[in-house]
């Protein structure tokens, strides 16, 4: 497409409003655990599956959706980590290992190779971005927080393919497709 813009795309799984009730617990409980923390908006809240950085079309990206034949399956969030950075934290939380969610990951990564989408060669390490330029208080170090959010149950039943931009300032997620795991 000539002329087309340029999208800023990601493949995740969504969440119904009981789970992002639970993350938003837990991301109250960083708030008042940090000195400072952008927490992620409530509407943001997903576990992302591929990356696909700047595409200008998303068409192929739909087909390889189409081809996954993994069912749905029950996921499980779990506990609280953080990859420490200059500037403040990344606060997570983490998923409980599990072969079918690794299988999903695998059967997208091939599909969008066949069909000439390239997706970063580095192994999955799936989790939830609860908080960026996180900076603990003294009196509450991130180890005091690890065990705080009590296992969320939920299921995996669709994968959606999600557009990333700034507007006014902001972070918006929007999704453009959904395909439902069967």
């Amino acid at each position: 497409m000539e002329g087309a813009s340029v999208m800023r795309l990601f493949l995740a799984i969504l969440f119904e409003e009981p789970v992002k009730d639970r993350l938003c617990e837990a991301m109250e409980l960083i708030r008042r655990s940090t000195r400072t923390s952008r927490l992620t908006r409530r509407e943001n809240l997903h576990l992302t599956l591929v990356f696909l950085g700047e595409l200008r079309e998303a068409g192929k990206v739909r087909e390889a959706m189409e081809e996954i034949r993994t069912g749905p399956f029950p996921l499980e969030i779990r506990g609280l980590g953080r990859f420490q950075r200059d500037g403040g934290d990344l606060y997570w939380a983490g998923i409980e290992p599990s072969l079918p969610l690794q299988n999903l990951y695998l059967e997208l990564k091939n599909a969008l190779a066949g069909k000439g989408i390239a997706v970063e060669d580095r192994p999955y390490r799936p989790h939830l971005t609860l908080a960026r330029q996180a900076v603990e208080k003294p009196e509450t170090p991130f180890y005091t927080l690890k065990n705080r959010l009590e296992p969320v149950k939920t299921k995996a039943a669709a994968v959606s393919l999600m557009k990333s931009e700034r507007i006014e300032g902001r972070l918006v997620y929007t999704e453009l497709y959904r395909n439902c795991l069967l």
